[in-house]
């Protein structure tokens, strides 16, 4: 019986791709005097972990460039909400469900964006990045949210719009949602959840 749902932020929650591709391509050309293109953004960025990418593409430190990220966060107050997220989400805590956020956003861009979404209200956990010493794809920010939530993997779902979210879920052995992409099940917008609890 599904008792919780877990949710991943960007690309599922709210659209965020054109936001990030503006701004990680805006910290390479300040720190590195260069870009990339949106197809390998795409491939290589979208859904990966800071770790990861400032390793990959910068000569300067994570913690250097979340603070080039944070006073450029205006940027990404270009994402919004799908336009079914709130109403899903309220529909599903009406049905007794607890959420959470599972994404490998840091805290603090995390929960401004909730904020100005006005979704934050809404979620019984937040798993951010920064809370745990593996991201995505390693399952520790499921791991957490579980723990947080009291609820075994068994009676939670996972949505996830990204290869690194589906690597995730089979390793945390979670139910794995694919939104808009192949999983245990598939979904094309949120609301179909209520279909599925």
């Amino acid at each position: 019986m599904v008792k919780a749902i877990l949710l991943d932020m960007d690309g599922v929650l709210v659209d965020s791709t054109n936001a990030w591709f503006v701004l990680f391509n805006k910290s390479l050309k300040h720190f590195e005097n260069r870009e990339i293109s949106r197809e390998e953004f795409e491939t290589e960025i979208r859904g990966s972990n800071i770790d990861t990418d400032v390793a990959r593409y910068f000569h300067v430190t994570v913690k250097e460039v979340l603070e080039y990220f944070r006073q450029h966060e205006g940027l990404l107050k270009t994402k919004i909400p799908f336009p079914d997220t709130k109403q899903t989400l309220e529909a599903l805590r009406k049905k007794g469900l607890r959420l959470a956020v599972v994404t490998n956003t840091p805290r603090a861009l995390t929960l401004d964006m909730l904020r100005s979404c006005e979704l934050l209200s809404l979620f019984n956990s937040v798993n951010c990045y920064d809370d745990v010493e593996r991201g995505k794809p390693a399952p520790d920010l499921i791991m957490r949210a579980l723990k947080e939530l009291k609820v075994e993997r068994t009676d939670v779902l996972y949505v996830g719009d990204t290869y690194t979210d589906e690597l995730a879920a089979k390793s945390a052995g979670v139910t794995y949602i694919g939104f808009g992409r192949n999983g245990d099940k598939r979904i094309e917008k949120l609301s179909e959840l209520l279909s599925l609890v």
